[in-house]
Order: C-alpha cells, then structure tokens, then sequence
C-alpha cells in the first residue's frame, strides 16, 4: 500500500487539479487491476463549485474483506 501511496497519489492529485476524469478513470482503473485490490474510489466530500460532487469508484469490496480506508487531503504543489 505504501509503495502505490508513493507512486500515484501525486499524479491522481494533479488529474484532480485538473478535473482531468478521462485520467482518473484510467489512473483507478490500473489500481484496482493491482493484485490483491478489489476496490478502489475517490469521493469528494462536497461541492462548491456548483456541479455534482466527484465519484469515481471501480470494483466491489467483499463484504468479509478487511476495509483499507486512506484519506489523503490533495497536495497540490
């Protein structure tokens, strides 16, 4: 988890930045094709831009399935 924190976060922060959803897309898409992920979202928790608040989710967690929460604010250097 640590090694995917390190590899794509500053990249899906820039794409969020951006509004770049055709990047995003992809960027979730390749990390719920990692092993062992079987699901992935990003979730804004509100809007105030006037638009409909950001979901993206790929994949569903089982339900016996220990639950990795990571909540990162964007770095948007």
């Amino acid at each position: 988890m640590n090694e995917l924190e390190r590899s794509a976060l500053d990249s899906i922060g820039r794409s969020l930045w951006n509004l770049d959803l055709a990047l995003l897309r992809l960027q979730l898409e390749g990390i719920y094709q990692l092993p062992d992920v079987e699901a992935v979202s990003i979730q804004e928790r509100r809007s105030d831009h006037g638009y409909p608040a950001l979901a993206l989710s790929y994949g569903r967690p089982r339900e016996d399935a220990p639950l990795v929460w990571k909540r990162r604010p964007p770095n948007f250097e």
